[in-house]
């Protein structure tokens, strides 16, 4: 880990996280990630957001919604500086949620249903993966069946 920029720095230099990175301040998120770690994150792109009901996006962001939104947030935090070479070399990790992500290596990398479509972008205190899907925490799918 040879950058100059933090994880959160890294995410606004690439420009196709504003989402993330709002929802990352509305949960108090932001000082943990810029912070030395390492953590692994899996970052979904701006569209992966669009993918999600408007009005559950929206209700994400509401105040009363914070411990919602952080949960949903940590479940894309893996603890550790982990490049996709050795995310493949595993079946499952846990996020910091306390999930367990399951990891596929067909036609590229895969975490439960989101694909990573933008690998290691390295930071000074960890790596970040572009995903396309919002990796909802276990209690929050559960909920939504």
């Amino acid at each position: 880990m040879n950058e100059k920029y933090d994880l959160v720095e890294t995410a606004n230099r690439t420009g196709n996280f504003r989402i993330f990175l709002q929802a990352l301040e509305a949960a108090g998120l932001n000082d943990t990630l810029k912070e030395t770690g390492p953590y692994t994150i899996l970052a979904p792109v701006d569209d992966a957001f669009v993918k999600l009901p408007q009005s559950k996006l929206h209700d994400l962001f509401k105040s009363e919604n914070r411990d919602s939104l952080r949960s949903l947030l940590r479940n894309h935090i893996i603890a550790g500086n982990l490049p996709s070479q050795e995310l493949k070399q595993h079946d499952e990790m846990r996020s910091m949620n306390g999930d367990e992500l399951r990891i596929e290596s067909r036609a590229g990398l895969w975490l439960n249903e989101a694909q990573v479509i933008t690998p290691d972008l390295k930071a000074s205190n960890g790596m970040l993966h572009a995903i396309d899907t919002v990796l909802m925490p276990q209690t929050q799918a559960a909920a939504a069946r």
